[in-house]
């Protein structure tokens, strides 16, 4: 019974309930109107308590190549899209590349690796995203992506901030577990490929989950 998911919808309402959802935010936000071809700049913080939790380069670097495919119709799989569907495949006009600086403009890996006593965090919260409570800071989100890599407790894949959500925008971001970041062919899991990621970020950038205000007929 107990199903991994994506919890996106859960974190808007715990935003809610903890008055930081903005009610007013626009229909028109900066990162989701746009038009041609943009990069990324990626930070991934990963935060471990453990040497398992702390994952290894390669599988971060898979990520982001998994991101590029998917966000520029190049994935091997694409064939398997349904029939129906495929006169809608398009190209996004989105790339995605680890940063190269940090906030000061030294260079950097786009990798910050923190230790954290924190065994694991709550699974639609943003205990992971303070360093008050076991996290790390936001860096610049006007400058970059941040991606939370963590051991995320209960039933929860990732979550992610839709644009405009909340006001304070060191909340701005995506979060996944640790256990479904890039891809591991040596796991087990059905989340191992980097997809997890894929459709936390399409979160971040408007996506809403299919269906979400409901469907009154077959179509």
């Amino acid at each position: 019974g107990q199903i991994q998911r994506c919890s996106t919808d859960e974190y808007r309402q715990s935003l809610k309930q903890r008055g930081l959802y903005n009610y007013n935010k626009k229909e028109i936000v900066k990162r989701h109107s746009y038009g041609g071809n943009y990069t990324i700049p990626v930070v991934v913080h990963v935060l471990y308590n453990n040497e398992d939790q702390n994952i290894s380069d390669n599988r971060i670097y898979s990520q982001i190549e998994i991101l590029n495919e998917d966000y520029n119709a190049s994935n091997l799989d694409l064939n398997n899209v349904p029939e129906e569907f495929q006169p809608f495949i398009g190209n996004v006009g989105l790339s995605f590349c680890l940063a190269s600086t940090d906030p000061v403009g030294n260079l950097f890996s786009g990798i910050n690796r923190v230790y954290t006593e924190m065994e694991s965090f709550q699974g639609f919260t943003d205990n992971m995203k303070k360093s008050s409570e076991g996290g790390v800071d936001a860096w610049d989100t006007q400058r970059y992506l941040n991606i939370w890599v963590c051991d995320l407790n209960g039933n929860t894949l990732g979550f992610a901030t839709m644009p405009g959500d909340v006001d304070d925008t060191t909340l701005d971001g995506v979060v996944i577990d640790y256990e479904y970041f890039g891809v591991d062919m040596s796991s087990s899991s059905p989340y191992n490929l980097g997809r997890t990621g894929t459709h936390e970020v399409g979160h971040y950038f408007n996506l809403e989950h299919t269906f979400y205000a409901g469907c009154s007929d077959w179509d």
